[in-house]
């Protein structure tokens, strides 16, 4: 069983602090950062991954349609830190646009809908990697990311019907705007198989003049 003690020093990108000594960490879970899309953007999408159910003959998970800007493993005793440092970055970020640009795939698994880089987006999860960053230092956890924000349709796709997916959806011609104003934590329950939210993260609708440190460390 996992433990780890001791004062830790932590090296940020505002300097070095040195943090309060910390618990023994016996159970980890694991936690994702999400939002969802409005509901006639949510039923489009829906609408797209169904229309390959009946060629895949019951095979492949159909998840609700969300963002996912992180998915990761940290210790439980830590979910107060991340909730913490997760309001005080949602606190001073603009909400912003996230543009679908039509559905791709990663082998040999996974079909989701393709999403244009906008400014928006990509200054939010530079903001977000760095908190993670930081975290996984305090927590001395490892930095499991997505490589990129994902939007899901199709999952766990046996690798037969993914290279047919592929070619059911190559003609689908998928484009929408998604406003990302209020973000989602959750944390998996092995118990129900399922996520659970733990905080609602509203974005700024109008930008803040000044920008502040999106976490403190006492």
């Amino acid at each position: 069983m996992l433990k780890k003690y001791g004062t830790k020093v932590v090296h940020t990108n505002m300097g070095t602090m040195m943090r309060q000594p910390l618990q023994p960490w016996e159970t980890w879970q694991k936690y994702r950062l999400i939002a969802r899309p409005d509901a006639g953007a949510a039923a489009e999408l829906a609408a797209v991954a169904d229309s390959f159910r009946a060629k895949a003959g019951g095979e492949g998970l159909y998840p609700e349609p969300v963002l996912c800007f992180f998915e990761q493993r940290l210790p439980e005793a830590s979910e107060q830190l991340l909730l913490k440092w997760l309001q005080n970055l949602c606190s001073h970020q603009p909400a912003f646009e996230v543009q679908v640009n039509n559905v791709s795939g990663l082998p040999p698994h996974l079909v989701y809908a393709r999403l244009q880089p906008t400014e928006g987006l990509q200054a939010f999860t530079q903001k977000l990697h760095s908190l993670l960053k930081d975290l996984a230092g305090v927590t001395n956890s490892s930095r499991q990311l997505l490589q990129q924000v994902r939007l899901p349709l199709i999952t766990e796709l046996p690798t037969h019907l993914f290279h047919l997916a592929m070619g059911h959806f190559s003609p689908v011609d998928l484009r929408l705007q998604l406003p990302v104003a209020l973000l989602e934590l959750q944390v998996w329950q092995a118990d129900s198989n399922n996520w659970k939210r733990l905080q609602v993260l509203p974005l700024v609708q109008q930008p803040q003049p000044v920008y502040e440190p999106w976490y403190q460390i006492h």
